[in-house]
């Protein structure tokens, strides 16, 4: 899935909407930005949302392709 250009309202995390999340998704989070992003998964929260947090804050959008893998 790709979201649209994004920004952190604090310029240090993402908080991605998506109903398919649940307690064995495995998140992927590729940036297509020309800088390099830094970020890792710091909440999950089941049927609602993931939120990534960076490494250092950002005043740029952010775009970025993301999946969900179930894990059995």
């Amino acid at each position: 899935m790709t979201d649209p250009d994004v920004i952190a309202r604090d310029g240090m995390s993402i908080i991605v909407n998506t109903k398919a999340m649940t307690d064995m998704s495995r998140i992927f989070a590729t940036p297509n930005t020309p800088d390099p992003v830094v970020w890792s998964v710091a909440d999950r929260k089941q049927g609602i949302s993931f939120t990534l947090k960076l490494s250092a804050p950002v005043t740029q959008k952010v775009r970025f392709d993301w999946w969900l893998a179930e894990q059995k």
